[in-house]
């Protein structure tokens, strides 16, 4: 496998190195790719919990968006753990990717033609914007409409129960919980509300333990200085213990659930796995240009022939959609599929503008005289 290569190289350098030096140069090359990893990983585990936060937006939002609580769940003590370092490996990998290949290319470039490498300086940027164009997809277009349709529709299954009317009660007061956008500045302990945005029902607890206020009993006395007493340790409780005057809280909360008889509670490593699994086919599926472009510098494909099988790239673009999407739901296939016939319609245009007589008009022609003389060489010298 190695063999063409090092025989380019030998030709390149105007002298004769073995297949060890190659082969020295091979560990070197990968020696520095690794190095490279190293502060990307030690930045990735800095950065790994906004990164985390970033990744489950778009679920909190589903969620929010079908009046569910903003909140996934973990039902593991290592779970949390585990996600944070799966995706500060994953993020080193994708960011650090590049930094990889360019050692591999620095080992590879040698042994290229001219024109082949001319094909390497096209198709990689493409690559690139093609995988950075099919993970925004996904991320601001795709995911959010699939999670919204999926979380939407196992909250509209069924209900917990027939309402009951009761007649109705004029000495019967409900209590009432004030209903807020969001969270009271500065709320006292004891204070509790519903975040109508977050869909909870939040509480303030002090965050450091205070001793409780007691009011000294009343002393004995008749009955107008018992009720005197009584208002008085009203007022210290309030002022002290419920006013809670100076004293810092922490925010908890309850998530309101919708009257269904399915709870919607996503689960974050099963989350973190479809994120991760659809990332991957859109990335994959959005180098459908990338592939037209080198079978028809091939000479497998012409753009006159994906004109004639428009009609069956149709097709296979929603098989593949269909089999590539985890989560089997018809927003995801046609939010692949319709991206992937315009992929599809991209790689013939970019065929038309950019012809292999375009990019190396040498190697075109040689392998032109090739195919009606027979082999005889290549034209376009490293």
């Amino acid at each position: 496998m190695l063999d063409p290569i090092v025989d380019r190289r030998n030709q390149q350098a105007g002298s004769v190195m073995g297949l060890g030096d190659h082969l020295e140069e091979l560990r070197s090359r990968v020696v520095y790719a690794l190095l490279g990893l190293v502060p990307l990983f030690a930045a990735a585990l800095a950065l790994g919990r906004p990164l985390l936060s970033v990744i489950i937006e778009p679920a909190l939002e589903a969620l929010e968006s079908q009046n569910q609580a903003r909140r996934l769940q973990v039902t593991s003590a290592l779970e949390s753990l585990t996600s944070y370092f799966y995706i500060a490996a994953l993020s080193t990998l994708v960011v650090g990717g590049p930094w990889v290949i360019y050692q591999l290319w620095r080992f590879v470039a040698p042994g290229l033609y001219a024109h082949e490498r001319r094909f390497a300086y096209l198709l990689a940027p493409l690559s690139v914007v093609l995988t950075i164009a099919g993970v925004a997809l996904l991320y601001y277009v795709a995911l959010p409409v699939a999670l919204r349709f999926l979380v939407g529709f196992a909250g509209d299954i069924g209900s917990t129960g027939a309402v009951t009317a009761l007649a109705p009660d004029p000495a019967l007061v409900l209590p009432t919980v004030p209903v807020l956008p969001g969270d009271p500045p500065a709320p006292p302990p004891g204070a509790f509300w519903i975040n109508s945005t977050t869909n909870e029902l939040r509480f303030a607890f002090p965050s450091v333990p205070t001793p409780p206020t007691i009011a000294p009993p009343p002393a004995p006395a008749d009955a107008a200085a018992d009720a005197v007493g009584a208002v008085g340790a009203t007022g210290v409780g309030g002022v002290g213990g419920v006013g809670g005057v100076g004293v810092p809280t922490t925010i908890r909360a309850l998530p309101i659930l919708g009257a269904t008889s399915i709870a919607v509670q996503l689960k974050l490593e099963q989350y973190i796995d479809l994120f991760v699994n659809l990332t991957a086919v859109f990335a994959v599926s959005f180098q459908l240009p990338v592939v037209i472009l080198l079978l028809g510098w091939a000479g497998i494909i012409e753009p006159a022939t994906l004109g004639r099988y428009r009609r069956h790239a149709t097709a296979a673009a929603v098989i593949v959609a269909a089999v590539a999407t985890p989560t089997s739901d018809p927003i995801s296939l046609l939010l692949l599929a319709v991206p992937l016939l315009a992929l599809y319609e991209l790689g013939g245009l970019l065929l038309r503008a950019f012809p292999v007589q375009r990019i190396a008009p040498k190697a075109a022609n040689a392998a032109a005289t090739a195919g009606r003389h027979g082999p005889d060489g290549d034209a376009d010298g490293p």
